[in-house]
């Protein structure tokens, strides 16, 4: 369990880096000083879209993390069931929020 949660972790540190480059981008994009093959524009929006669909995938996913069958039916097992759920659906930390910060 302790990996999962560093590679959440991990996950996340990592998306902080990509959403400080864009909006480098961004900042580059509205001064006017960024230009670009036409190309690579297209390139680019290739990427994008191949990425985005990913992403969708990656989500529905990680939204079926948050439901985990077969612990039983005894009342630990619940729990135990239920706290995996709260876990992967922790928006700063679990996949779902993860997950969530790349579609954006």
């Amino acid at each position: 369990m302790a990996d999962e949660t560093a590679g959440f972790t991990g996950a996340s540190a990592a998306l902080g880096v990509i959403r400080e480059e864009n909006s480098w981008i961004q900042q580059q994009i509205s001064a006017g000083q960024l230009t670009m093959e036409p190309q690579a524009a297209d390139n680019a929006a290739a990427l994008y879209e191949h990425e985005a669909l990913e992403a969708d995938r990656l989500a529905d996913s990680a939204t079926g993390l948050q439901q985990v069958p077969g612990l039983g039916e005894y009342l630990s097992g619940e729990q135990l069931a239920n706290e995996f759920g709260k876990k992967a659906a922790n928006c700063s930390t679990g996949a779902d929020g993860s997950v969530g910060t790349v579609r954006r």
